[in-house]
């Protein structure tokens, strides 16, 4: 069943066409579904775990599980947003059972904005990330890591779209007094 198509015509499937290909017996077209979606799953498991072989491993276990449940996937819902709710749920397992994890002390340094490169200020926010409260950090990890609309977060982590607002303003706000102390 596996007809040639070039990478491009691979690209402009839909994630819909993708999954009714795998459905019918062609399951190397899943790899398109991974490719797609892995840097923002990785992302958002990542802010969550706050461990970089945690986070891939929960990504892995999340692609995993998407493709043992894809015949009860419901495709007039998106498939992003049925991934990222696994990916979470995943991700808090592995947070969950990882013994030893905490939050990085609060003495940790962190690059100065004048001294640092672009790669440096965005694992300095990064950090700064890691060190908010889960529910905050797993609202800015889908939210700005993962582009999610407030609304898809909202559907992704079963609250109601009023509450990720609020989530999002209180991070915001603590990680600007939290960047603003480590420079003054």
């Amino acid at each position: 069943m596996n007809i040639k198509t070039t990478a491009v015509e691979r690209t402009t499937w839909s994630d819909e066409a993708i999954v009714r290909r795998v459905l019918q017996g062609d399951t190397p077209v899943y790899r398109f579904i991974v490719e797609r979606y892995q840097d923002i799953v990785y992302a958002c498991a990542y802010a969550i775990t706050g461990s970089d072989s945690d986070a891939k491993d929960a990504a892995q276990e999340a692609f995993i599980r998407v493709y043992r449940h894809l015949a009860q996937f419901d495709p007039s819902r998106p498939l992003k947003l049925y991934l990222m709710r696994i990916a979470v749920n995943c991700s808090r397992n592995i947070s969950g059972t990882r013994r030893g994890w905490e939050p990085l002390e609060e003495t940790s340094e962190i690059v100065k904005p004048a001294d640092a490169t672009a790669p440096e200020r965005h694992a300095a926010v990064r950090e700064l990330v890691e060190r908010l409260p889960q529910t905050l950090r797993e609202v800015c990890a889908l939210f700005y890591f993962a582009e999610h609309s407030c609304r898809e977060v909202a559907e992704i982590l079963q609250m109601n779209e009023s509450a990720v607002k609020v989530a999002l303003h209180l991070a915001r706000k603590k990680l600007l007094t939290d960047w603003r102390c480590a420079y003054e």
